[in-house]
Protein backbone atom coordinates (compact mmCIF):
# COMPACT_ATOMS: atom_id res chain seq x y z
CA UNK A 1 0.00 0.00 0.00
CA UNK A 2 2.94 2.35 0.52
CA UNK A 3 3.53 2.61 -2.96
CA UNK A 4 0.02 3.09 -3.86
CA UNK A 5 -0.12 6.20 -1.71
CA UNK A 6 3.00 7.28 -3.25
CA UNK A 7 1.71 7.11 -6.19
CA UNK A 8 -1.68 8.38 -5.57
CA UNK A 9 0.43 11.55 -4.34
CA UNK A 10 2.76 11.97 -7.43
CA UNK A 11 -0.71 11.41 -9.93
CA UNK A 12 -2.18 14.45 -9.82
CA UNK A 13 1.05 16.43 -10.36
CA UNK A 14 2.39 14.34 -13.01
CA UNK A 15 -1.13 15.10 -14.84
CA UNK A 16 -1.00 18.73 -14.37
CA UNK A 17 2.47 18.93 -15.66
CA UNK A 18 1.10 17.27 -18.88
CA UNK A 19 -2.15 19.51 -19.65
CA UNK A 20 -1.44 22.60 -21.53
CA UNK A 21 0.62 24.82 -19.26
CA UNK A 22 -1.08 27.84 -17.71
CA UNK A 23 -0.57 32.06 -18.25
CA UNK A 24 -2.95 33.57 -15.81
CA UNK A 25 -4.75 32.34 -12.25
CA UNK A 26 -7.21 29.68 -13.03
CA UNK A 27 -10.80 30.64 -10.96
CA UNK A 28 -11.46 28.13 -8.54
CA UNK A 29 -14.27 25.57 -8.74
CA UNK A 30 -16.67 24.75 -6.07
CA UNK A 31 -17.16 20.92 -5.78
CA UNK A 32 -19.39 19.01 -3.62
CA UNK A 33 -17.46 16.55 -1.78
CA UNK A 34 -18.45 13.49 -0.15
CA UNK A 35 -19.01 13.45 3.86
CA UNK A 36 -15.83 11.82 5.41
CA UNK A 37 -13.50 12.47 2.91
CA UNK A 38 -10.30 15.11 3.75
CA UNK A 39 -9.50 17.55 1.26
CA UNK A 40 -7.20 20.23 0.75
CA UNK A 41 -6.20 22.59 -1.77
CA UNK A 42 -2.82 21.82 -3.96
CA UNK A 43 -0.58 23.96 -5.54
CA UNK A 44 -0.65 23.43 -9.62
CA UNK A 45 3.46 22.19 -11.16
CA UNK A 46 5.82 24.34 -11.16
CA UNK A 47 5.79 26.62 -14.62
CA UNK A 48 1.28 25.99 -14.17
CA UNK A 49 -1.19 28.33 -13.27
CA UNK A 50 -3.88 26.45 -11.43
CA UNK A 51 -4.58 24.27 -8.62
CA UNK A 52 -5.31 21.14 -7.85
CA UNK A 53 -8.13 19.98 -5.22
CA UNK A 54 -7.74 16.56 -3.13
CA UNK A 55 -10.22 14.34 -1.31
CA UNK A 56 -8.45 11.46 1.00
CA UNK A 57 -11.22 8.94 2.03
CA UNK A 58 -8.75 7.79 5.34
CA UNK A 59 -8.89 4.73 6.46
CA UNK A 60 -7.08 3.13 9.63
CA UNK A 61 -3.86 4.49 10.69
CA UNK A 62 -4.48 7.59 8.23
CA UNK A 63 -3.64 5.27 4.79
CA UNK A 64 -6.03 6.78 2.36
CA UNK A 65 -8.58 4.27 1.22
CA UNK A 66 -9.43 6.36 -1.75
CA UNK A 67 -7.91 9.69 -3.31
CA UNK A 68 -10.36 11.99 -5.58
CA UNK A 69 -8.58 14.96 -7.30
CA UNK A 70 -9.78 17.52 -9.17
CA UNK A 71 -6.49 19.56 -11.10
CA UNK A 72 -7.60 22.78 -12.92
CA UNK A 73 -4.93 24.57 -14.95
CA UNK A 74 -5.58 27.85 -17.00
CA UNK A 75 -5.04 27.46 -20.50
CA UNK A 76 -2.38 29.54 -22.83
CA UNK A 77 -3.76 29.14 -26.03
CA UNK A 78 -7.16 29.67 -27.32
CA UNK A 79 -9.81 28.22 -29.72
CA UNK A 80 -10.54 23.77 -29.41
CA UNK A 81 -9.22 22.00 -26.27
CA UNK A 82 -7.41 19.42 -28.36
CA UNK A 83 -9.16 16.52 -26.31
CA UNK A 84 -7.62 13.31 -27.64
CA UNK A 85 -3.96 14.99 -27.93
CA UNK A 86 -3.96 15.83 -24.14
CA UNK A 87 -5.62 12.81 -23.14
CA UNK A 88 -2.52 11.13 -24.66
CA UNK A 89 -0.27 13.27 -23.37
CA UNK A 90 -1.33 12.61 -20.12
CA UNK A 91 -2.09 8.63 -20.79
CA UNK A 92 1.65 8.50 -21.70
CA UNK A 93 3.14 10.67 -18.67
CA UNK A 94 1.21 8.85 -16.38
CA UNK A 95 2.63 5.17 -17.91
CA UNK A 96 5.89 6.55 -17.55
CA UNK A 97 6.01 7.62 -13.89
CA UNK A 98 5.07 4.01 -13.43
CA UNK A 99 7.50 3.07 -15.15
CA UNK A 100 10.12 5.24 -13.26
CA UNK A 101 9.03 3.41 -10.14
CA UNK A 102 9.87 -0.36 -11.90
CA UNK A 103 5.96 -0.87 -12.18
CA UNK A 104 3.70 -2.27 -14.63
CA UNK A 105 0.46 -0.34 -16.40
CA UNK A 106 -2.52 -1.55 -18.57
CA UNK A 107 -5.31 1.05 -19.12
CA UNK A 108 -8.68 0.13 -20.83
CA UNK A 109 -8.76 1.86 -24.38
CA UNK A 110 -10.30 5.41 -23.70
CA UNK A 111 -14.02 5.67 -23.99
CA UNK A 112 -16.03 9.28 -23.87
CA UNK A 113 -17.63 10.69 -20.77
CA UNK A 114 -18.39 13.91 -19.62
CA UNK A 115 -18.02 16.31 -16.70
CA UNK A 116 -19.29 19.75 -15.76
CA UNK A 117 -21.06 19.70 -19.23
CA UNK A 118 -17.64 19.26 -21.14
CA UNK A 119 -16.45 16.53 -22.84
CA UNK A 120 -13.95 14.32 -21.55
CA UNK A 121 -12.29 10.97 -22.06
CA UNK A 122 -11.74 8.53 -19.35
CA UNK A 123 -9.63 5.29 -19.51
CA UNK A 124 -9.49 3.08 -16.44
CA UNK A 125 -5.68 1.96 -15.41
CA UNK A 126 -4.38 -0.78 -12.91
CA UNK A 127 -0.44 -0.79 -12.09
CA UNK A 128 1.49 -3.38 -10.55
CA UNK A 129 4.91 -4.63 -9.61
CA UNK A 130 5.98 -7.90 -8.56
CA UNK A 131 3.37 -9.96 -9.99
CA UNK A 132 0.80 -8.08 -7.52
CA UNK A 133 -0.90 -4.86 -8.48
CA UNK A 134 -0.95 -1.77 -5.67
CA UNK A 135 -3.41 0.91 -7.25
CA UNK A 136 -6.56 1.23 -9.52
CA UNK A 137 -7.12 4.43 -11.25
CA UNK A 138 -10.17 6.36 -13.29
CA UNK A 139 -8.78 9.67 -15.41
CA UNK A 140 -11.10 12.01 -16.63
CA UNK A 141 -9.38 14.47 -19.50
CA UNK A 142 -11.44 17.62 -19.85
CA UNK A 143 -11.22 21.19 -21.51
CA UNK A 144 -13.27 24.30 -22.44
CA UNK A 145 -12.36 27.72 -23.48
CA UNK A 146 -10.72 28.56 -20.71
CA UNK A 147 -9.37 26.10 -18.78
CA UNK A 148 -7.97 22.12 -19.12
CA UNK A 149 -9.38 19.46 -16.64
CA UNK A 150 -8.14 16.42 -15.30
CA UNK A 151 -10.63 14.31 -12.55
CA UNK A 152 -9.14 11.35 -11.17
CA UNK A 153 -10.05 8.27 -8.53
CA UNK A 154 -7.47 6.20 -7.62
CA UNK A 155 -7.89 3.57 -4.97
CA UNK A 156 -6.41 0.10 -4.14
CA UNK A 157 -7.66 -2.85 -6.33
CA UNK A 158 -9.50 -4.40 -3.55
CA UNK A 159 -11.53 -1.59 -2.18
CA UNK A 160 -11.74 0.13 -5.72
CA UNK A 161 -15.58 -0.92 -6.50
CA UNK A 162 -16.79 -0.17 -2.83
CA UNK A 163 -15.07 3.39 -2.92
CA UNK A 164 -16.31 4.12 -6.53
CA UNK A 165 -19.68 5.63 -5.71
CA UNK A 166 -18.73 9.14 -4.22
CA UNK A 167 -16.16 10.06 -7.23
CA UNK A 168 -19.01 9.17 -9.78
CA UNK A 169 -21.23 11.54 -7.22
CA UNK A 170 -18.72 14.08 -7.27
CA UNK A 171 -18.26 13.99 -11.29
CA UNK A 172 -21.94 14.41 -11.84
CA UNK A 173 -22.34 17.01 -9.43
CA UNK A 174 -19.44 19.11 -10.82
CA UNK A 175 -20.78 23.25 -11.76
CA UNK A 176 -20.53 24.00 -15.26
CA UNK A 177 -16.41 24.27 -16.79
CA UNK A 178 -14.91 26.58 -19.24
Amino acid sequence: MKQSVHFIAQTGAVIAAFLLPASARAAEVSVDWPAGWTVSKLAAPSGSEGYRLRAILPGTNNKPLAVIELTVLKRITSGNFNLPVEFHKVQDAMQQGFAQLNATVSCTASSQTSFGGLDALETTCTAGKDGANFVKQVIDIGGGSEHAYSLTYSASPNGFDEHLPPFVEVRAKLPALN
